[in-house]
């Protein structure tokens, strides 16, 4: 006879369990990894027997665990586990050149100089303009790639494109460019888009192990900030199969996406057509699903190649297309066709659009019911097209960085034209017209926690830490943004039967947080954090440290935070 009993019975907590048939229970039983009860304290008295474990949570605030919709984990770690510098926010001309030749002094005469994070608003700020010409004046004979925040407007030097192949007479490729003096054609030393995987193939390749390693250091990283959903971005098979091995070694705490790059955006993707073809379905497991494909449709606005509707403030074009219109329109449908999610980084409104055209092709031909698409970023989305998300079932995928007003935002405005600046991250619209918004850190471009920040910033548009005035967009109500980050992402990974709320019969994921978010004010969402994170019934994260400041501060320690 099976044991009647739930294994584990938190009492005493606020629980906001994101279930709008009861929003609000004070206590929850967990068995074999499920809510077995959700409600008072008396409604989960028959399920506690001699062996439940009985936790008093003595009043901390539980929520389901958080969905990440847009990650790098192998940009964030791998750079450094291979001897690559990443640079603070915002670091200035002259303290990247400081790093780059102390990286030179610490490396081989003959390795390259990679260093990651460099922004073109501190150069446009310091009056410096990035390129080859700068690079070479202070190191020529060094191979040096930098790579940009955003991963896709980079800067090299001589050297550096002699060792990748790279010259005046290189093609550029459809989903990318070598930026070119007007007037000699020469080479600027700035590589834009997928124009960059020539550097990347010509750098030593990262060793599996290396892959493996970063894998399961960002999983343990990703429970510290309450992660129990994720996609993985930009992947190759290197990288799926390492997600793979964590799996298989039961290191994976939290369900994830893993989607294929389909071009060289980042780097060389070999193997491509045999994973789309059948080999993907050898890594799918109860955790991991990787039929995921992930594209650039188009640029960012800083490089002036995100693709608009309008033209760009200076009249010089409306930005890019890393893909033809009709190879777009095909081959969505022929990735839905076979059940393929396609993952769209679309920054600006004329991508969007030609994706919503797409996947509408796509229903059109398929039928409906296929695989929920995911446009990320969705920067700029015209106003016509913010009820197709819901129309189509499409993701908008939202990322926090730009969405209030900061130094990196407003530099943004100084590119488009006046009617289009104010219609930046549309979350409310795309929201009231139905659709289902998530929220992506696309980590490392901004940082793992800003999840904290970009709640906040939702239900206040505004500087988390007062550094500009004013607000950006329209804010929306805290229960919408829970949402975004909760049952909306798991909706977005098809799972919204199965977890993203605390509900009876759904999996036990769910984390306990260092503040009740219903109670403060919304200017102090951002310095939340995790105290414990739970997947499926079992503890997979208790912040210590934030333990041993409870104590030191005087407060009673919630027993729910002794986790194994």
């Amino acid at each position: 006879m099976s044991n009647p009993f739930a294994d584990t019975v938190y009492r005493n907590g606020a629980i906001y369990t994101v279930d709008p048939a009861r929003r609000w229970a004070r206590a929850m039983a967990v068995r074999d990894g499920r809510f077995v009860a959700v409600g008072s304290d008396a409604d989960v008295e028959a399920w506690t027997g001699s062996e439940t474990e009985v936790i008093d949570l003595d009043g901390a605030f539980a929520m389901p665990g958080i969905y990440d919709m847009h990650q790098h984990p192998d940009l964030a770690l791998v750079p450094e586990m291979v001897g690559q510098v990443n640079l603070p926010e915002m670091a200035t001309p002259d303290h990247i050149k400081q790093v780059v030749l102390e990286q030179a002094t610490a490396t081989p005469n003959d390795s390259w100089v990679v260093v990651h994070g460099w922004e073109v608003q501190a150069f446009n700020e310091a009056g410096v303009e990035p390129g080859m010409a700068w690079i070479d004046s202070f190191l020529p004979d060094r191979p040096v790639f930098l790579v940009d925040r955003s991963r896709v407007n980079n800067m090299f030097n001589a050297e550096a494109a002699a060792r990748a192949g790279v010259s005046e007479d290189t093609r550029d490729p459809r989903h990318g460019y070598f930026a070119r003096d007007p007037i000699t054609g020469d080479l600027t030393g700035m590589v834009i888009d997928g124009a960059q995987a020539p550097f990347w193939a010509a750098l030593p390749p990262v060793p599996q192990a290396v892959y493996e390693d970063a894998y399961e250091h960002a999983v343990k990283m990703l429970a510290a900030n309450g992660v129990v959903g994720v996609k993985f971005s930009h992947m190759s098979v290197a990288m799926i199969e390492a997600v793979h091995q964590l799996d298989e070694d039961g290191k994976l705490s939290l369900r994830c996406e893993t989607h294929l790059s389909w071009k060289d955006d980042i780097a060389p993707v070999e193997g491509r057509w045999d994973y789309i073809a059948g080999q993907r379905l050898m890594y799918r497991s109860e955790y991991v699903n990787p039929n995921g494909v992930k594209f650039h449709f188009d640029g960012v606005t800083t490089g002036k190649s995100a693709y608009m509707l309008k033209p760009y403030r200076d009249g010089d074009g409306r930005g890019s297309l890393n893909l033809r219109p009709a190879e777009i329109k095909d081959v969505v449908a022929y990735l839905d066709r076979l059940g393929v999610r396609v993952d769209a980084h679309c920054n600006g409104d004329g991508a969007v659009r030609l994706f919503l055209d797409a996947v509408e092709h796509a229903r059109n031909v398929n039928g409906p019911g296929g695989p929920r698409h995911q446009s990320t970023h969705s920067v700029w989305v015209h106003p016509e097209d913010r009820p197709r998300f819901e129309q189509l079932d499409v993701i908008p995928e939202f990322s926090p960085v730009f969405w209030f007003p900061s130094a990196s935002s407003n530099g943004l405005k100084a590119f488009l034209q006046d009617d289009v600046v104010g219609s930046a991250f549309p979350v409310a619209d795309v929201l009231a017209a139905g659709g289902r918004g998530v929220i992506g850190t696309d980590w490392p471009v901004t940082p793992l926690n800003f999840t904290w920040v970009g709640l906040e910033a939702l239900v206040t548009r505004s500087n988390p830490w007062g550094e500009e005035p004013g607000a950006w967009g329209t804010p929306i109500p805290l229960e919408q943004a829970v949402e975004m980050l909760t049952i909306n992402g798991a909706w977005s990974m098809e799972l919204e039967h199965e977890t993203g709320s605390i509900e009876v019969g759904k999996s036990a994921d769910f984390i306990v947080l260092d503040r009740n978010l219903f109670e403060i004010p919304p200017n102090q969402i951002h310095d939340t954090r995790v105290l414990g994170t739970v997947f499926m019934g079992e503890p997979v994260h208790v912040a210590e440290e934030i333990r041993d400041e409870l104590r030191r501060a005087g407060h009673s320690l919630p027993a729910g935070l002794a986790f194994p």
